[in-house]
């Protein structure tokens, strides 16, 4: 299944406090999807707000905007729900359109999408060699471990890996007849899968 994990306090994502600012900005997990919520002090100054993602290390790119419904009976509360989060770390934050003065940024609340690794490994049983096919993962680095059965490790070796790629294991020296496991973990996230090997 694919996993979110957050950068949070208490699970809030931190936020401009609302006292300070008449904004407070946070993000909540919602299956795969995530839900943004932002409240603000009655008569709030804004035009709009404008919500920004960012992922992959790449620059912030606007994904909707909602106009501000702030009057002087109460505050008032947005939502909105990013339903396409790309895998791996992604950020938020709102560009706040001011009538009167420069827009500004709220706080950016942050999570991280980890995806399924969709590895396939063949041919196994094995002989000489045997290929790991990397379908859909977070390209990295991993590491590649075989193990015995006892749990002793044979051989390690680290991999830079992209989607689609094919990587070709040599069977390691001295590997005698019988039942190993090949385990393939993502170094950034720690994310890993296993598979047993038999080597013929």
């Amino acid at each position: 299944l694919t996993r979110f994990s957050q950068f949070a306090i208490n699970g809030n994502c931190g936020g401009i406090p609302l006292s300070s600012s008449g904004l407070e900005f946070n993000g909540s997990l919602q299956g795969e999807d995530v839900r943004l919520h932002w409240k603000t002090q009655p008569n709030f100054e804004a035009e709009s707000f404008i919500i920004e993602r960012s992922s992959g290390g790449s620059g912030f790119i606007s994904i909707g905007t909602v106009i501000n419904s702030s009057n002087n009976n109460g505050s008032s509360q947005y939502y909105f729900n990013d339903t396409n989060v790309p895998d791996g770390p992604v950020q938020y934050r709102l560009r706040v359109i001011k009538k009167t003065a420069a827009p500004y940024f709220t706080q950016i609340v942050r999570f991280n999408k980890k995806a399924p690794i969709l590895i396939s490994v063949m041919p196994n049983p094995v002989k000489e060699s045997f290929d790991i096919q990397f379908g859909k993962m977070v390209p990295g680095n991993y590491s590649i471990r075989i193990v015995n059965a006892a749990g002793m490790r044979i051989q390690t070796q680290i991999l830079n890996v992209r989607e689609g790629d094919i990587k070709r294991i040599s069977r390691p020296a001295g590997v005698t007849t019988g039942i190993y496991f090949l385990v393939v973990q993502n170094q950034a996230n720690n994310e890993q899968k296993t598979f047993k090997l038999i080597f013929q």
